[in-house]
Parts: structure tokens; C-alpha cells; sequence
């Protein structure tokens, strides 16, 4: 999995990547990110990149797009802030860099890109949800969007046979 740290994606690809045996690659940037997760998954059938929301994410659309086009499977998991960092951003005024405008921006503009976009705010729902979004991207040989929010994944693997 091509990787490109930031504050929200942290929490989930380092929590999920420690329970595996996956390999992180580095990027230097989103937009390679999605291009190296592109290229490996043309040689070894699915490939996949873990960002951060709005300025990472949304710097990796060309990319996925360009993925959707040529029917490439690639997942693309983006680390989101939490519900009550979103409504903190919303109710002051204040926004991070990574914070656009709304919940559903970077989920809006991959659902005219990706086979599915899923948001992930619950873990109840996310063993539902993820599985929808890998089996469309399996079946249609497509990209996918999936956004877990901040402290979601933590949760979910607590609760899971992960664990």
C-alpha cells in the first residue's frame, strides 16, 4: 500500500498496517501515490494508497481518475477528521487546511470517479460498507473511494477478530 502521512490518515493506516502484513511505500505525494497504486495493481490485479482528507485526497483525483478510465482496480482509503472535529470546524468558522467545506466533499467528487465511495462513520456499518466497495471494485475493475473518519477504525478493530 503506497502511503502519504498525514494527521488523520495516520491513526488508520498505522493502526491497520501493524495488524497486517502489509508494506508500506512511502509517497512523496498524493498524485504519485494514486499513480504508484495504479501501476501496481495492472501487475499484480488490485492495487491501493491511504491519504489524507481534502488536500491529500483530492490531489490524487487525477490519478484515480485516470484509473477509472483504463478499468483499473484501486482502492483509495482517505483518513478523515472525526464528526466532532467536523462540527468543530463547522460551528467556528475555524478550518484546517485539510478541511474544504462540508462532510461530504471529497466523497461527492469520487463518486463521479470510483466504482463506489463509501463514508465510513460508524463502526457497525463498516464491515458492510468496505466489503460493498472492494466487491465493486473487484467486479467492475474500477477504482474505489473509502473514507474512515478519525477514531473509527480504532474502534472497529477493538470490536473485531482482529483484535
Amino acid at each position: 500500500m503506497t502511503v502519504v502521512e498525514g494527521s488523520p490518515v495516520n491513526e488508520t493506516c498505522r493502526c491497520g498496517l501493524s495488524r497486517r502484513n502489509l508494506a508500506r511505500n512511502r509517497g512523496k505525494n498524493e498524485l504519485n501515490a494514486g499513480y504508484a497504486a495504479d501501476g501496481y495493481a495492472r501487475l499484480k490485479g488490485i492495487g491501493a494508497l491511504c491519504v489524507t482528507y481534502s488536500a491529500g485526497s483530492l490531489c490524487a483525483t487525477n490519478a484515480i481518475a485516470g484509473s477509472y478510465v483504463e478499468k483499473v482496480p484501486v482502492v483509495l482509503i482517505n483518513g478523515a477528521p472525526s464528526i466532532k472535529k467536523t462540527l468543530t470546524f463547522e460551528q467556528t468558522g475555524y478550518s484546517s487546511h485539510h478541511f474544504i467545506s462540508g462532510r461530504e466533499t471529497d466523497r461527492q467528487v469520487f463518486e463521479y470517479i470510483t466504482a463506489a465511495a463509501v463514508r465510513i462513520d460508524s463502526p457497525d456499518l463498516a464491515p458492510m460498507l468496505i466489503d460493498y466497495a472492494l466487491t465493486q471494485c473487484i467486479t467492475e475493475r474500477r477504482p474505489v473511494y473509502i473514507e474512515l473518519l478519525e477514531g473509527i477504525f480504532r474502534s472497529w478493530i477493538s470490536r473485531s477478530a482482529w483484535s
